[in-house]
């Protein structure tokens, strides 16, 4: 009964945030920008609880194509924006810029919005999210196969690979994702948290934990 309070709760306040990805969505590009027009990577990540929203029966977005096409549309801007080897640029909303990177946080979300809207996506838009995944998934496994490093990014990465592998049928992302976080559980102090920059801080080790879920 408790986890049905929670799953509830959980769903309501994904479903606060439908409104505002909505008013965000700009249709020429499939982006999710910032009220000024700026626009980060990590804008796309909604489109995991869209898809969640879409497929959850019982919710007031069950099977509604305007969410549908909000999550699919935001899928295709992540794939338009990849480099050749599966990177993003990392670009933040105030138009900063990073340089190229495997986006940890939108490349996990991606995955998921996968799983749950494969088989309504159409065939070209799934074999090129496929492409995409493979792509930036399979440079991720090259950089980890034989990294002994512990951080919050690889965690995420180590959890994204088990994930993506499973979705995408890849026996060795899955292999490199399982130990990248046997090592991160290993890491962890005997009080508890991870230290980066010297000590525990708090929304790392939130992420820690999320991954190890």
């Amino acid at each position: 009964q408790m986890m049905e309070e929670l799953r509830r709760q959980l769903l309501l306040r994904l479903a606060a945030g439908v409104p505002d990805a909505a008013r965000r969505f700009d249709p020429s590009t499939g982006r999710f920008l910032e009220a000024g027009g700026g626009w980060a990577v990590t804008n796309q990540d909604v489109i995991y609880p869209l898809a969640l929203r879409y497929g959850t029966s019982g919710t007031e977005h069950y099977h509604s194509a305007g969410i549908l096409e909000l999550a699919l549309r935001g899928g295709d801007a992540l794939r338009n924006c990849q480099d050749e080897q599966g990177r993003f640029e990392f670009v933040k909303a105030d138009g900063s810029r990073w340089g190229r990177t495997y986006m940890c946080w939108s490349m996990y979300h991606w995955a998921e919005a996968y799983g749950l809207l494969r088989d309504l996506a159409g065939w070209e838009r799934r074999r090129r999210w496929e492409e995409g995944l493979r792509l930036c998934y399979g440079g991720v496994a090259g950089e980890l196969e034989d990294s002994a490093r512990v951080h919050n990014i690889s965690a995420w990465h180590g959890m994204g690979l088990v994930r993506a592998g499973q979705l995408l049928d890849e026996p060795r992302w899955q292999q490199v994702g399982r130990r990248v976080m046997h090592r991160t559980a290993a890491a962890q102090e005997p009080d508890g948290y991870w230290a980066e920059g010297g000590g525990p801080t708090t929304l790392y080790n939130l992420i820690y934990v999320h991954a190890l879920g």
